[in-house]
């Protein structure tokens, strides 16, 4: 359904159980229990749940007071800590026929979580700022299918695609045609859960052989936790809202449009979007990338000709409503370029673009348009690095010797026969200056 939530990050507690703890974390419990879930303490025995204590504290809320005091054997009540408030309700009523901007599985806001003090957002702060770069490279790449001719049963191009993130040390990577289901992105999660961190929407007709888009955050160099999933058109539109640095957010949408063989879709397509984020403008979108399947200037194709203008005109009025520009044609006013070629009639055409906001072009650097090296892809990767407003500015740096050269043998003798010779000049040149005060 357009708008659905499919899925969203949850923000970890990293409160610790220290000092900075100010209230204990709600247990989960079924509705008419009171007590929850009887927990256990290190030794194994059990022991009663949060609401069966004395003064209705949890015992890991108390538990840095008893270590601080060993003989002390009773634990004071701590004074009650007022609840945060709650967040006020999403926009737009029952009857909008798209739906408001989706919540997260647990029924909140997805924007704040009440759950979390201000603890718990200091160590939040603190957990982005030693996990995230001040820069992040943001990619996007059609693979045509979940596998090429000759993986076999058990092949995928994710072998390559978790390659490919881990060599260009790629931040976010928007994936087009991807022929993902739940089933197979679970087989991906094992299979590369120390890197890959992967966000799926399904075409619902058919999901293993038609459209599909997804979005990969790298483990290694990007915050995970917290990430906010909308799917705003299945298996075409997928939106997510994640943890850049310092606590801040970067929000990137990755489409795949239809193409232009049938008049129409794509026109509909650009329109539906617009008319989603005219009835939900709290929702902000930072960079806008995918397979487009059409151009605004006739320069980016090859023999040069134009697009329909229905689809350009529709596209047009959705960048004015998000505020967008093509950074790549912006940075390259007159450059040709292509990130696709058609083997039927050897045409090329740059439909693989990257949209961003003014101010996160002012921080963009290093566009690039690159063969991807995936088996079975016949698109290029696009690629752009966008580093943050607060990012400290870093020169060339210093010239060095290369190691190489530094472990040399005959370079290393030379450099101590220059040595002991120019210490010898010294020598000479400090004796004959105190020669003149003899």
């Amino acid at each position: 359904m357009l708008g659905d939530d499919i899925s969203t990050g949850r923000l970890p507690d990293l409160s610790g159980g220290g000092y900075e703890q100010t209230a204990a974390r709600p247990d989960d419990r079924q509705e008419g229990q009171e007590g929850g879930v009887p927990t256990r303490d290190t030794r194994g025995t059990p022991h009663p749940g949060p609401s069966q204590m004395r003064g209705g504290v949890s015992r890991d809320a108390t538990q840095s007071d008893v270590s601080d005091v060993p003989h002390n054997r009773e634990i004071r009540a701590q004074k009650p800590v007022s609840r945060p408030r709650r967040s006020d309700p999403p926009e737009g009523g029952g009857g909008e026929e798209l739906t408001p901007v989706p919540t997260s599985q647990n029924g909140e806001w997805p924007h704040t979580n009440p759950s979390l003090n201000r603890a718990h957002c200091r160590n939040l702060e603190r957990r982005c700022k030693k996990e995230t770069k001040a820069a992040i490279r943001a990619t996007s790449l059609n693979i045509r299918g979940y596998r090429s001719a000759g993986d076999g049963r058990n092949g995928s191009k994710w072998f390559h695609i978790n390659q490919l993130i881990r060599d260009n040390r790629i931040g976010i990577l928007a994936v087009q045609e991807t022929h993902l289901t739940e089933e197979r992105r679970d087989e991906l999660e094992k299979l590369f859960s120390k890197r890959m961190k992967t966000f799926i929407s399904k075409d619902p007709e058919n999901p293993t052989g038609k459209a599909g888009v997804a979005i990969v955050l790298n483990r290694k160099i990007s915050n995970v936790s917290g990430a906010k999933i909308t799917e705003i058109l299945p298996g075409r539109a997928l939106l997510i809202q994640t943890n850049w640095h310092r606590a801040e957010t970067i929000s990137v949408l990755a489409v795949y449009a239809p193409n232009l063989t049938r008049p129409g879709e794509n026109a509909n397509f650009w329109k539906t979007l617009r008319e989603y984020f005219t009835t939900h403008p709290r929702l902000k979108v930072d960079v806008l990338t995918g397979d487009l399947n059409m151009v605004e200037d006739m320069l980016d194709r090859l023999p040069a000709h134009n697009d329909p203008q229905d689809a350009v005109e529709e596209l047009h009025e959705l960048r004015n409503l998000l505020d967008l520009v093509d950074g790549w044609r912006t940075t390259f006013p007159t450059t040709k370029a292509y990130s696709f070629l058609q083997d039927a009639t050897a045409s090329q055409s740059r439909i693989d673009r990257i949209y961003v906001s003014p101010v996160v072009l002012q921080q963009a650097r290093e566009w690039k348009i690159a063969p991807s090296d995936v088996p079975g892809a016949d698109h290029k990767l696009v690629s752009v690095t966008v580093a943050h407003q607060e990012a400290p500015w870093v020169g060339k740096g210093r010239w060095s010797i290369p190691h190489h050269i530094l472990k040399d043998k005959m370079f290393r003798i030379r450099v101590k026969q220059e040595g002991k010779q120019a210490t010898i000049a010294a020598d000479l040149v400090q004796w004959n200056r105190k020669k003149c005060y003899i």
